[in-house]
């Protein structure tokens, strides 16, 4: 059975070699290692913040119904990015000024921004407080709990917010990540992005695929953006005509891929 699946893998990947590349996110999540060496703090067990956003905040991300694309902050204005609807700044509290420009620009021509924690409240001159109000709204304040004798760490809140991101008209804020992932749902939405699936169950799309990996056992319902005939590349089951939805029972921990044809 093993030797089966492998080789049943192997004509899939073959297959997919012929099939159009192009992505379908409309979310992109960009990341800049360079934060780590201004966030690193021993007093307090080194880099906290941003592990909870590359282990916590990922996950939450990726349960939040709707594919997304990754990149290094250096990536992400190169030629021919596309561009999206909902940029999430994961860790990006280090940035220069024509950077900073730049998400503002992506925001003032109509995308979203989701941010945490400090963003952009760093450059090669120090602190940036006005940066952090433009990103994150005037409802932010800042305090400095001193971690050692010679370095503050700097906490941000949001007071009289119940929810954990703050919106501020195009910009989302959260002080303090994660973003539970039916918060990040909302969020989403608000950009004008497509939720495929409602489920928290982890969904990815491109390339003429679509695959979900069940977090929990039940009925589970795709909806496709257009009418396409869809199969079930395991089992060879098929709509057979275009659909709008695929629907399906699973139980927990188990990957469903599906091959989608608009044509």
């Amino acid at each position: 059975a093993v030797v089966k699946a492998f080789e049943q893998m192997g004509r899939v990947a073959a297959e997919s070699m012929n099939r159009p590349r192009a992505r379908s996110a409309e979310v992109a999540v960009v990341c800049d290692y360079r934060s780590a060496l201004y966030c690193a703090d021993p007093g307090f067990g080194g880099n906290v913040v941003q592990n909870v956003l590359y282990s916590e905040t990922l996950a939450e991300i990726a349960k939040c119904g709707t594919p997304f694309d990754m990149y290094q902050v250096t990536e992400l204005f190169e030629p021919g990015v596309p561009r999206y609807r909902l940029y999430v700044l994961l860790d990006l509290f280090h940035m220069d000024d024509d950077r900073y420009r730049r998400f503002l620009q992506l925001r003032d021509n109509g995308a979203s921004l989701l941010s945490f924690y400090a963003p952009a409240y760093l450059d090669d001159r120090g602190f940036r407080p006005d940066r952090l109000k433009e990103l994150a709204g005037s409802a932010v304040s800042m305090k400095i709990e001193p971690a050692r004798p010679d370095g503050p760490v700097h906490e941000f809140v949001a007071p009289g917010i119940s929810a954990t991101a703050v919106r501020n008209g195009k910009n989302w804020y959260c002080p303090w990540p994660p973003v539970p992932a039916a918060e990040l749902r909302t969020i989403i939405k608000s950009a004008g992005v497509v939720a495929p699936i409602e489920s928290e169950d982890i969904f990815l799309a491109g390339g003429g695929y679509v695959v979900v990996h069940t977090a929990t056992a039940g009925n589970k319902v795709i909806r496709l953006p257009h009418p396409a005939v869809w199969k079930n590349v395991r089992t060879g089951g098929s709509s057979g005509r275009p659909a709008t939805e695929i629907r399906f029972s699973s139980g927990a921990g188990r990957t469903w891929l599906f091959e989608v044809d608009e044509n």
